[in-house]
């Protein structure tokens, strides 16, 4: 089962021209502790509170429309060396955009993530699972718009 997925970011006005600075930049440059596995898919990394998973992220083209800047964003759980068992199997997948909202300055993601693990695995989910989702991609976003920081900070000296 998908469940819907969207969070807001809002940024300073000074960080609107630096964050968007960053969007249209490599992937490479502004997801979290990123590395390209592919030619459009990098290794990425995405956190809950103290903890943190390496993700496999597709980053589709720049869409410049009217008052927003969009791309098309996913990432999978990759498995970890670590790992006993394969717990990269019971973590949802994600489908859908990043984008900047210009006139707000608000930094938007919006899809759908995957709730593994069936019915009980959707029952954990409504009961504590979706604020963990909402959680992660709150801490994305922040760590996507901190990259936005120094090219501000540059900007300004």
């Amino acid at each position: 089962m998908s469940r819907p997925l969207t969070v807001f970011l809002p940024i300073t006005f000074d960080l609107l021209a630096p964050t968007e600075d960053v969007l249209l930049d490599d992937p490479g440059t502004w997801l979290p502790e990123a590395s390209r596995a592919e030619p459009d898919v990098w290794r990425a990394t995405v956190h809950l509170g103290p903890v943190s998973r390496e993700v496999m992220c597709e980053v589709g083209p720049i869409r410049d429309e009217p008052g927003s800047l969009w791309r098309d964003l996913a990432w999978t759980p990759v498995p970890h060396a670590g790992d006993r068992i394969p717990i990269h199997q019971a973590l949802p997948s994600f489908e859908g955009e990043i984008g900047l909202h210009r006139p707000r300055a608000v930094l938007v993601l919006n899809g759908a993530y995957d709730v593994p693990g069936g019915r009980l695995g959707e029952l954990t989910d409504a009961l504590a699972l979706n604020g963990a989702a909402r959680s992660t991609a709150t801490r994305f976003l922040a760590d996507v718009a901190r990259h936005a920081a120094p090219a501000s900070a540059a900007r300004a000296g």
